[in-house]
């Protein structure tokens, strides 16, 4: 884990507050060998033409995805660090003599910085009879200028907006202000005295929003992110949703909710006009919003916002809006997102504990905020291809938890998400399973049972507000129980798209699954009468439900949530099958849960497409 070395700090009487400065000693970090980071090598080729004097680089990888982009000369953007290199590879053609071979790797979002300073200051947005009104504090990247520091005015920042939650303050967040700081934007973290009605923070942020505009215009692109934590995550979304229509709406980029509350209700959801992007992170642990489901109360958490933002119904091949994605933490709670409470209710399963916690959030916070304000698109590999960071792969558990991972041993991370960019199989929402999204065939065998509906009617522990596929397989005989998705001829050239994805959950509590274990199929992609076959433990973990009992004036509940998880499997890796003639898409149940010789099991399925 990247350490920051405080070398100093400056206190400065300026305007309504106070400013101050901060200094990190930055370190090359290696992302560990055996995290799911790619690598990139280079190797650098002196080119002895008389017309050009720069040396050249050539770069691969050992990522499977990316090796035919470099190839092709495209070198997705973001931060790369480089270290010797341990070995070289052949790939393709291309063999790397030993001594020329330079290590890459990747920025870690958990580590990484971009400035080498932040500068900090309080700021008053708006004033009222007593005095300032709407307060805060900001923080950006910063430049030294004789015995303080300055704005870092050598590029426009983006801008993020961070709203606390009931019982927190805005220097709660500190952990997260100053790692987005050093990462290139412009953060301001709101005071909500006296913790307001959601209206009444609606206003704060607008207040806060037209100051930082008015006053920083000549350093900010326009772009704005907002967070917010429980009733300030609910309060950013209404926010968001207000600036429909307006100005702003074009300049809201991407809206994060922090185990959101729900004051106001489900109606006021995030329009799918409001930002370009949208991110929740929840704990499995959370006590005070512990996700209430069923249809009359419509799965009150931060992951039925992901399901309600954008729309499953239609295939978006040219959309440009609609990137969303959901951060489950197993083991995480309702404080654990901030640097303030800590609830005793959070004891019965306190394995991550609140710093992994705080450090897992801030990692894929910057990862997504870097993927879509700043457009770097390598970062979009934690989300729709599950790499983990090797900071966060380094973490340690700090007891066993329910997955099998014991004291010390990395924590578990499920990683849901869904592009605008999509070709879709089955979203099950037309309330007819033998029938896909595409409008052809879904067939399986005696040993498959299947029911469509609302998640939340088909398994009592659904957090998700979305129409799934409750799927029962038992093998008791040579025959492998299957379902399969046909693939209509319009729709059978997927060459252009470069993964297969789905998200599927273990139903909690079912006598065919077993507590606290994994489970594993396979999925196999036909071209006429040619198949490949990928199992799914290759991609991810498929766990078991994290068991979380809140008890709450004297009485116990079970508010253990069966979650999905969306799994990614590159095209790439069915090798043989023909792309430009996908005819089925089929996963096969014959694979044995973990610890058990019994191939039976019980799952919930949805969003099978294929996307870029």
């Amino acid at each position: 884990m990247q350490k920051l070395k405080m070398l100093g700090m400056i206190l400065i009487a300026l305007g309504c507050g106070m400013t101050w400065a901060q200094d990190a000693e930055k370190q090359n970090t290696q992302a560990p060998e055996d995290s799911a980071v790619p690598h990139l090598y280079g190797v650098e080729i002196q080119d002895p033409g008389a017309n050009k004097t720069n040396d050249t680089y050539l770069f691969w990888s050992d990522s499977p995805s990316l090796k035919s982009e470099l190839r092709n000369g495209f070198l997705p953007s973001g931060d790369y660090q480089k270290g010797p290199a341990a070995d070289y590879e052949s790939l393709g053609t291309v063999t790397v003599p030993a001594s020329k071979t330079d290590f890459w790797f990747w920025a870690d979002p958990g580590t990484s910085q971009s400035a080498d300073h932040i500068f900090g200051q309080t700021f008053c947005a708006a004033y009222g009879p007593s005095g300032c009104a709407v307060s805060g504090f900001m923080r950006y990247p910063a430049v030294q200028s004789g015995f303080t520091y300055v704005w870092d005015t050598s590029v426009p920042r983006d801008l993020v907006i961070v709203a606390h939650g009931n019982g927190f303050h805005e220097d709660q967040y500190d952990y997260l202000v100053d790692h987005l700081a050093y990462n290139g934007f412009v953060v301001a973290s709101i005071d909500f005295p006296n913790h307001q009605s959601i209206p009444n923070r609606v206003s704060y942020i607008s207040s806060t929003v037209n100051y930082m505009l008015a006053n920083f215009s000549a350093n900010l692109t326009g772009n704005i992110a907002l967070i917010g934590h429980s009733r300030g995550g609910e309060a950013v979304v209404s926010y968001a949703n207000n600036q429909v229509g307006t100005t702003l709406q074009s300049k809201i980029k991407s809206v994060i909710s922090l185990s959101n509350s729900y004051e106001l209700g489900p109606e006021l959801d995030l329009n799918s006009s409001a930002a370009r992007s949208f991110l929740a992170m929840y704990g499995a642990q959370d006590e005070d919003i512990v996700g209430a489901v069923g249809s009359s109360i419509l799965c009150r958490s931060a992951l039925a916002v992901f399901d309600r933002f954008g729309s499953e119904s239609s295939n978006f091949a040219a959309a440009t809006t609609g990137v969303k994605a959901a951060i489950y933490l197993p083991g995480g709670n309702h404080s654990g997102f901030s640097e303030g409470l800590s609830s005793p209710l959070y004891q019965t399963h306190p394995y991550l504990g609140a710093l992994n916690q705080r450090f897992i959030t801030k990692a894929w916070i910057n990862a997504f905020l870097r993927w879509q304000l700043h457009g770097e698109t390598y970062y979009s590999g934690y989300f729709k291809r599950q790499w983990v960071p090797g900071s966060v792969a380094a973490l340690s558990q700090l007891q066993d938890d329910q997955y099998g991972n014991g004291q010390g041993e990395s924590p578990t991370v499920l990683v849901q998400y869904n592009l605008a960019q999509k070709l879709v199989v089955d979203n099950f929402e037309n309330g007819n399973w033998a029938t896909n999204t595409m409008g052809a065939d879904v067939t399986k065998n005696n040993y498959v049972s299947v029911w469509e509906n609302d998640t939340f009617d088909l398994e009592s522990h659904s957090p998700h507000d979305s129409r799934g596929l409750k799927i029962n397989w038992n093998k008791t005989s040579n025959i492998i129980p299957f379902l399969g998705f046909e693939i209509p001829n319009n729709y059978q050239n997927v060459s252009s798209y470069g993964y297969l994805s789905f998200r599927v959950a273990q139903i909690y509590g079912h006598s065919y699954n077993q507590a606290s274990k994994k489970q594993n199929f396979r999925i196999r992609l036909y071209s006429g009468n040619v198949h490949a076959t990928v199992t799914l433990s290759d991609y991810g973990d498929l766990v078991y439900p994290d068991k979380n009992s809140v008890t709450a004036n004297g009485i116990q509940s079970d508010w253990s949530r069966s979650t999905f998880a969306t799994f990614t499997i590159p095209l790439s890796d069915f090798a043989g099958v023909d792309l430009a003639h996908i005819t089925d898409v089929r996963f096969l149940f014959d694979r044995t849960r973990e610890d058990s010789s019994l191939v039976r099991g019980s799952v919930i399925l949805d969003s099978v497409q294929f996307i870029k």
